[in-house]
């Protein structure tokens, strides 16, 4: 380096001097830390609990918002939604029609679109016949969504329009269940009881998104569909044209929904759309859930950093004179800095070591607590990025816990020289208390916010459902379209599982409905009430329920007024329907909705009587208020052909659950032995379910809230036993 840059040349040998002096340091740290075990398992424990979770929800995070989705260019992606009206300022989402969603193709913003359908299927593997989680999807949406299968082709047009017998398998399916076989590919599969060709295999990971599918089958289109009154059961998905964003894509769509509106307001009145990109639509509800907790592992990393700052004052206080010796002897300001940042780096790496163990067993607890963000996130493991992550959280709070001790006691060393009181300044103590006084908030603030948590589950439990869910057991059975598509065929089904389940031993009573006892299950939709209150030209939107005569006896729901459905509202009979409570209240406030009648629009012809009003019910879960509700006899709507509404068999028994699933399967056998029922359960356990998101946020808030607790109890232990040993000679005297 020429002589002429005296300045650069003093600064680099400073600099290799100063990190010359890293390996001793390096070797007294250790010492030192090793000679305060109590300090330093603290310490490395605090750090440890506060990496290992916030790195457990970093890796979920990522997971959800930020691992790039499987798909070609997928900031393109959008979901369409339908929306109707608005709840708390927030439009209200349903599914869309096939109609609509034909005209949504028109639109010059989309390059493609595609629809799909949930579906349950059964499937005969060997001499078993299973029930497996399936899609019918438009051959567009493999198309939009920019995958190939790693094996054979993906369904057509043509197969669309044939109404073909072929099947797409998902890749968890073809691997584990049959066991990779790639010569499976062009053989053939029972399923619903009809042979399908199996044209491909879709590629480890692949999902559309609204369920992990085993089978992807082509979703026809049937003239009912494609018509204005068509059923609303698709979701939609769509890739914009390039240049196009989200906005201008949401406008033109827009204009579309209300010139359908203009041409057929018996249907498509009030109806509107929504945009969102492809992540918000199926993660976004999922976000604010993690802020919060991002929040709550932020507070205890903080209160623990004050933990640490306790610990680090009390020593510092003690170290002064060395200090002052040292200082005496030459040391500079930056060699003091220099050893306590190597001891704060040796804590760091002992509590992201502790971290990475913790944070492991927390990613398995956090999927494990909440099913549907284990289905969204997929596969999430520890990651040399997301070990980065937990030695910079535990760096920096390492840092932040001994930073301000440490520049105390370098700032005051020099003044220090000649020794100082025991008890240490008048500063100090201030510094502690006021450490202790923010621990003491910060810990409040997770404790309050822990009890207002888990007091809303406790709340959403102790709930009261609107009937009996004890002794109750549920199943779903399909019955698929292609041999039960008319109405008429499937009420016989019901009529003859019923006749001969409610007179088998220990069953008490038996019915079935469409109901899944299952947040998000509900069906939807719109009617419009003779002498109703309000404008009468805008429908209401209320939930559906298809019930079989019994019901309200089997579930033992209240019968406010009325009677209940019998045998003999049939198909042939008038219409006939009961409503909720709330419904009567939203419609016909103050009267007797007795006799009252409404339709479904789009025509006259469908005016249904009302003949009970029902006590409202929580048959989704706690804390799903359905709101007004409709009920209607199964033998005179039965849906046939919507795929994501299978029967629901409910019996009351007194008999296990296992009992009564021997029995289900067996008399569904004997009726039709291409049929497959799920594993009845409970509803009690159904129920349970539903609040699992309430029960993962109660669940880690008050974790958060306990650690906080046991951190604020650790601090003011540290200061009083400090305080008291300072004051030990008075104490004494």
């Amino acid at each position: 380096m020429p002589a002429r840059y005296p300045l650069i040349m003093t600064a680099r040998n400073e600099f290799l001097a100063w990190f010359a002096g890293i390996p001793s340091d390096l070797r007294v740290s250790f010492r030192r830390l090793v000679r305060r075990p109590a300090f330093t398992v603290s310490a490395i424990l605090i750090f440890g609990l506060g990496t290992g979770f916030s790195t457990a929800l970093a890796g979920v995070y990522q997971a959800l918002f930020l691992r790039p989705l499987p798909y070609a260019d997928e900031t393109h992606l959008l979901g369409v939604i339908s929306t109707f009206g608005e709840k708390n300022g927030i439009p209200q989402e349903f599914a869309t029609s096939g109609f609509d969603y034909t005209r949504w193709l028109e639109s010059r913003s989309l390059v493609s679109a595609g629809a799909l359908t949930p579906q349950d299927v059964s499937v005969l593997l060997g001499d078993r016949l299973e029930r497996v989680k399936a899609e019918a999807v438009t051959a567009s949406l493999f198309a939009t969504l920019g995958t190939r299968p790693i094996l054979g082709r993906l369904p057509t047009e043509d197969d669309e329009r044939q109404g073909a017998d072929v099947v797409t398998l998902g890749w968890d399916f073809w691997a584990r269940r049959m066991g990779a076989d790639s010569s499976l590919v062009g053989g053939t599969l029972r399923i619903d009881g009809r042979p399908h060709v199996v044209i491909g295999v879709m590629p480890r990971g692949f999902t559309t998104l609204f369920q992990s599918s085993d089978f992807y089958l082509p979703l026809v289109l049937t003239a009912g569909n494609q018509t204005p009154s068509g059923r609303r059961i698709f979701a939609v998905t769509a890739r914009a044209a390039p240049g196009v964003t989200r906005e201008q894509a949401q406008s033109e769509l827009r204009d579309i929904s209300r010139r359908l509106a203009v041409e057929f307001p018996d249907t498509d009145k009030g109806w509107d759309v929504l945009v969102k990109p492809l992540r918000e639509r199926y993660f976004g509800n999922r976000r604010p859930v993690f802020r919060l907790l991002i929040a709550g592992v932020g507070l205890v990393l903080l209160i623990g950093c004050a933990n640490l700052a306790h610990l680090s004052l009390a020593t510092a206080v003690a170290r002064r004179p060395e200090f002052a010796l040292r200082t005496v002897l030459g040391a500079g300001r930056a060699q003091l800095l220099r050893q306590q940042g190597v001891e704060s780096l040796l804590l760091a790496l002992g509590g992201g070591g502790v971290g990475l163990a913790v944070a492991a067993a927390a990613i398995r607890l956090l999927l494990g607590i909440d099913p549907e963000i284990a289905r969204l996130a997929g596969q999430v493991s520890l990651s040399l990025p997301l070990a980065g992550f937990a030695l910079l959280v535990a760096i920096v709070a390492s840092f932040l816990g001994s930073a301000l001790p440490s520049a105390l006691m370098t700032a005051t060393a020099a003044a220090l020289r000649a020794g100082t009181r025991s008890s240490g300044s008048v500063r100090d103590r201030v510094l502690r208390q006021g450490m202790l006084a923010g621990e003491v908030a910060l810990g409040m603030i997770l404790l309050l916010g822990g009890g207002v948590v888990v007091g809303g589950l406790l709340a959403a439990m102790r709930e009261d459902p609107g009937f009996e869910p004890a002794g109750l057991v549920a199943a779903e059975v399909v019955l698929p379209a292609s041999r039960y598509g008319e109405p008429v065929t499937r009420a016989a089904f019901v009529d003859q599982l019923l006749g001969r389940l409610r007179g088998a031993p220990g069953i008490t009573a038996a019915t079935v409905t469409m109901t899944r006892f299952r947040p998000g299950m509900s069906m939807s939709s719109l009617v419009s009430g003779e002498g109703a209150a309000g404008d009468p030209a805008v429908p209401l939107a209320v939930n559906f329920r298809r019930i079989a005569p019994g019901y309200l006896a089997t579930t033992r729901a209240r019968l406010v007024a009325g009677r209940e459905f019998t045998e003999a509202d049939n198909a042939d009979a008038p219409r006939v329907s009961l409503i909720s409570e709330s419904m009567a209240r939203r419609y016909w406030p103050g009267q007797d909705p007795i006799g009252r009648r409404f339709k479904r629009p789009p025509t006259s012809a469908d005016w249904t009587t009302v003949v009970g009003v029902v006590g409202d019910v929580r048959d989704s879960g706690p804390g799903f208020d359905l709101g007004p509700t409709v009920y209607v006899p199964y033998a005179q709507n039965s849906a046939a052909g919507v795929a994501f509404a299978p029967v629901t068999v409910v019996l009351r028994t007194a008999r296990p659950t296992g009992d009564a699933a021997t029995l289900l399967r067996q008399t569904i056998a004997a009726l039709d032995p291409d049929l497959a029922g799920e594993a009845p359960m409970s509803v009690e356990q159904h129920l349970a379910g539903a609040l699992a998101p309430q029960r993962f946020q109660a669940m880690l808030v008050g974790a958060f809230a306990l650690t906080a607790l046991l951190l604020v109890a650790a601090g003011l232990y540290g200061v009083t036993a400090y305080g008291v040993s300072q004051r030990r000679k008075e104490i004494g005297i």
